[in-house]
């Protein structure tokens, strides 16, 4: 596994002790859906400020399009793939001749969720019509017919030179369900040049499962758990197979109370949360 991606927000990172912390760490995942909700301009330039203060400060920033906020937003949130495109072209994109470079690592296709066509006729969209090349997603469904594998080889032969795909839909799905769902693509996919985006998933039995596949992983919750109960599970980087602890600060807790939890967020967890993913790439990064 290449990297692990703290999943934020442009509120989470007016916290100064977290946005260091994203700094540090060097990666992150932030959505569209904060600069396409906002209709007053300057809401939308202070997203965007923010997008740039993380490139500029050398974070390697992976571009969700939105595509969940939108399907879970049941309808109050619109996101069409011209604003999508537009927005990538301006800043999704190197021009030498203009001075301008990208601010994002990678960015994610407009999908529909639930609705394979509509996406993959976004994805074309992008590629054909407007020269850009999102990550395209492959989604977890309960069948496996031939139909559905051609869709995983329709999105591994339009990737990018990374040749990155997302695996999506892992949102509410068990860990039993999802790990027969990747030992399925495990197998389909042995042999071949590979590199997914685990979508969603913070179960550390899959991520060390699977590392051989994984180029990035992404959760919220490993942002929003630490926030809510003011503690963060570690392991021993001595004894990587041994059991996992929530500590903080080395101390074991069960519970915070909620008076706390924002003083935790701000001085602690923000800190342990980012230690927490260095330590997850350190144990499953570049393992075989």
């Amino acid at each position: 596994m290449d990297t692990i991606l703290p999943v934020v927000s442009p509120d989470v990172l007016s916290d100064p002790a977290i946005f260091k912390g994203i700094v540090k760490h060097k990666a992150c995942l932030i959505s569209f859906s904060h600069y396409a909700r906002p209709k007053d301009d300057k809401e939308k330039q202070k997203v965007l400020d923010v997008y740039k203060a993380l490139a500029n400060n050398g974070v390697n920033v992976v571009l969700d399009s939105g595509a969940y906020e939108v399907y879970t937003s049941k309808g109050k949130l619109k996101i069409s793939k011209e604003e999508y495109a537009d927005f990538l072209s301006e800043y999704a994109v190197d021009d030498p001749s203009k001075g301008k470079t990208s601010l994002f690592a990678n960015y994610i296709n407009l999908d529909v969720i639930g609705k394979e066509e509509p996406s993959r006729d976004n994805l074309l969209y992008f590629i054909e019509k407007r020269d850009l090349r999102p990550m395209p997603v492959f989604h977890q469904q309960n069948v496996a017919g031939p139909e559905y594998w051609s869709a995983l080889k329709f999105c591994m032969q339009h990737a990018d030179e990374k040749g990155v795909v997302g695996l999506g839909g892992a949102v509410g799905k068990s860990v039993d369900i999802l790990d027969m769902w990747y030992d399925k693509i495990n197998i389909k996919t042995a042999g071949q040049p590979r590199n997914f985006h685990a979508l969603g998933v913070a179960a550390f039995q899959l991520l060390h499962k699977y590392r051989s596949m994984f180029y990035y992983a992404d959760a919220g919750t490993w942002t929003w758990g630490s926030a809510a109960y003011g503690m963060i599970r570690l392991f021993d980087p001595n004894n990587p197979d041994g059991p996992w602890t929530w500590n903080l600060q080395s101390k074991e807790l069960d519970y915070i109370p909620d008076s706390r939890i924002k003083a935790l967020l701000k001085k602690q967890c923000s800190e342990l949360h980012m230690t927490k993913c260095d330590l997850l790439e350190k144990r499953y990064g570049g393992c075989a």
